[in-house]
């Protein structure tokens, strides 16, 4: 599926966001000298998910508009269920194995939600007029 410019833009800024949020909780524990592997790698893992998890929302929300209305409600309420359990599922690895820490995990999992608050605060934040509209594929 091609992604439509307002989508990639909207990818675009959210990992931006979840990057460097996720750096600056890096660099919060290596200054409070708490940085270990297990940071670096639930971080890793906490990014992967939170733009994965994005990128598949997304994908889902350009296919939903696409279809008829109760197809499109269908398509949404799955892929929001599978996306929130492969959410619940890298926290319970996190929390499972000692590679990870969980709450490295957890916190880039948040990051999406901060950075379009950031985003509406700024005033960074406008929605295309235009959006709602389902463009040709």
């Amino acid at each position: 599926m091609h992604l439509q410019p307002a989508t990639r833009r909207e990818i675009k800024r959210i990992s931006t966001g979840v990057l460097l949020g996720s750096a600056l909780m890096v660099a919060v524990f290596a200054v409070l000298g708490r940085f270990s592997w297990p940071v670096l790698w639930g971080a890793l893992l906490g990014d992967t998910v939170a733009i994965g998890n994005f990128v598949f929302l997304g994908i889902s929300v350009q296919k939903a508009a696409a279809a008829e209305e109760l197809r499109g409600r269908q398509i949404m309420q799955f892929t929001y269920s599978l996306r929130m359990l492969i959410v619940v599922a890298a926290l319970a690895l996190s929390m499972a194995v000692e590679v990870f820490y969980w709450l490295t995990v957890l916190i880039p999992l948040l990051l999406p939600r901060i950075t379009i608050l950031v985003l509406q605060i700024t005033g960074a934040y406008k929605p295309d007029k235009g959006a709602n509209e389902v463009k040709g594929e």
